[in-house]
């Protein structure tokens, strides 16, 4: 069994990895490497900011992939690669000493090559033999001064690792777990049948274009149904996505679904700011607004979606179990009978099955979203880049930068985090809020709120008719008390400040909220309300983007301290 850190969601390295490690381990060790001998390699993101992923060879940990750009090895692969290059050479004396600590001493450096710097990662040998490697703290001159201080922190020892490299291939991988993959799709398409009895809905498939909404609509099809596909069309796709999506649904004669998000990332970018991964507004704004609405329109009595979901992609993902109802989606119940499957067992099932999978997978990609997607690791930003004109969205976030009083190398990564880990320069607290002045400003007066708000945000407040709510009115705004005062502030925020995203509207049983307008000449969707229709049950104060993504909370730069 192979020993890898967790969540171990392994995946097999595309053409493209296999060229970046390849590039890796030419630039820093060697002049020249041939990785087809080193059979199927595997890669398995750790937990990291951006960009760190154990490469898998012959059925072992050979070392760590940085960013795409840096090959961090194992002992006991680079004693296998004969490396050139970022050498260190220890005096015998110190092999003892190397074997017990964690560094070795600038008395024990002989010789370097002339490539080393510090940060480097470096390979140290005794006599031609590679002893350790580890990240250099020197300077190739510094070599043979017998200074005293750390010369490299040694990451790993050989430990006797075997590395049973052949020429195999992927097909090879499918015909020796045939029958393991025969066992994953019974028990997948009796799960599917059980809940699509249980629940006698009916059935689509949400069918992103990426390689688990594949497999689940091949097991879906295993199992006898035929679902619709439904799509979001987010408009911010990576090209080619769409097309392939269609040609997917062509292919097996289903009906696709389109959910057309229209203009809404650009009406959500001008109230919240750019995207993070720990802001991911447009999730639901630009996917999950678009599918409660397509659902409320198509699917009134409720559709059961299978969803290519898995517990190995984050900790929400995790706990939420391969049956869910998501709260921004009303009449949605949802289920992943890929639930406990591993990237591996995908990719290996999607061969087995001679599906087509999105080009994009093929270039690289690990995951396909939308082309500016906050989720993806900095270096995998850098190759959708590298593909796709994105100066539009750069210049995006450096204006943001400068409206905010941000730095604008800001702009070239650290964006992806709204409140990055440790210290940071924040936003400036006035230019801050002058880019948000059109949000709500809140304010404690003894029991009661004073909100920035006017009579105009006030047409939602009928759905308190009747509950405990007392609203006065200042020069400075309205002054909220009362035990439903908060329930008061939340439909204040929403008349203010809504963006169209529908979900209210696909919640609300009785037809009394809706959308007008949603031209892209114009504002977008205006939330409208027929107090006449109301039963004031409440179901429309369910999330809401403006309300749990409000941009005062917190300003970007700023490390999260909670």
């Amino acid at each position: 069994a192979v020993t890898y850190s967790p969540p171990g969601d392994v995946r097999p390295a595309s053409p493209r990895d296999i060229a970046d490690l390849r590039t890796a381990i030419e630039g820093q060790f060697a002049p020249e490497i041939d990785l087809t001998g080193w059979g199927v390699l595997l890669l398995n993101a750790i937990s990291s900011r951006d960009g760190l992923e154990e490469v898998i060879v012959g059925g072992a940990v050979a070392g760590l992939l940085r960013e795409r750009g840096t090959f961090q090895p194992r002992a006991d692969l680079a004693a296998t690669i004969h490396p050139q290059r970022s050498l260190v050479e220890a005096d015998p004396g110190a092999r003892a000493s190397l074997l017990e600590s964690s560094n070795l001493m600038m008395p024990g450096v002989l010789r370097t090559t002339d490539d080393v710097v510090p940060g480097a990662e470096v390979v140290i040998t005794v006599e031609g033999e590679v002893v350790a490697v580890g990240r250099s703290r020197i300077h190739a001159g510094a070599a043979g001064r017998r200074e005293r201080g750390v010369a490299v922190k040694v990451r790993s020892r050989p430990s006797g690792v075997t590395y049973l490299t052949r020429r195999s291939s992927l097909d090879d991988a499918v015909a020796s777990n045939v029958e393991e993959l025969r066992r994953l799709e019974r028990r997948a398409v009796e799960a599917i049948l059980r809940v699509t009895r249980a629940l006698d809905l009916p059935v689509v498939v949400s069918f992103s274009g990426g390689k688990d909404s594949l497999a689940t609509l091949l097991l879906v099809l295993e199992a006898g149904l035929r679902p619709e596909m439904l799509f979001v069309d987010t408009r911010m796709e990576l090209p080619g996505t769409l097309e392939y999506v269609r040609g997917v649904a062509d292919a097996h004669d289903l009906e696709l679904v389109v959910a057309d998000a229209g203009d809404a990332f650009r009406r959500g970018l001008a109230y919240f700011g750019p995207p993070a991964k720990d802001y991911r507004w447009c999730c639901k704004t630009n996917k999950l607004g678009p599918t409660a609405l397509a659902i409320r329109e198509r699917y009134p009595d409720g559709v059961l979606s299978f969803i290519g979901q898995r517990r190995y992609e984050s900790r929400t993902r995790a706990r939420s179990g391969a049956r869910w109802d998501n709260p921004w989606v009303p009449g949605q119940r949802a289920f992943s009978p890929i639930q406990e499957w591993t990237s591996l067992h995908v990719w290996l099932y999607l061969l087995w099955k001679g599906a087509d999978v999105n080009p994009w997978y093929s270039r690289g990609l690990e995951r396909i979203g939308c082309a500016i997607c906050p989720a993806a690791d900095e270096s995998e930003g850098a190759l959708i880049a590298e593909q796709v004109d994105l100066s539009w969205w750069h210049r995006e976030i450096v204006g943001y930068a400068r409206e905010v009083g941000l730095l604008e190398a800001w702009a070239s990564g650290p964006w992806r985090w709204r409140r990055p880990s440790g210290a940071a320069t924040g936003a400036d607290p006035e230019m801050f809020e002058h880019r948000h002045a059109d949000a709500l400003r809140f304010g404690r007066r003894g029991d009661a709120v004073l909100v920035s708000a006017s009579d105009g945000d006030m047409f939602l407040l009928p759905i308190l008719d009747g509950r405990d709510v007392e609203i006065d009115r200042t020069d400075a705004g309205l002054l909220i008390r009362g035990d439903d005062r908060d329930l008061a502030l939340q439909l204040l925020v929403r008349a203010h400040s809504c963006v169209g995203c529908g979900i209210c509207t696909a919640r609300c049983p009785s037809g009394a909220l809706g959308l007008e307008g949603g031209g892209e000449a114009d504002d977008g969707p205006r939330l409208t309300y027929d107090p006449a229709l109301c039963t004031r049950c409440l179901e429309c104060l369910g999330p809401c983007p403006v309300v749990d993504f409000h941009p005062l909370r917190f300003r970007p730069g700023m490390p999260d301290r909670r």
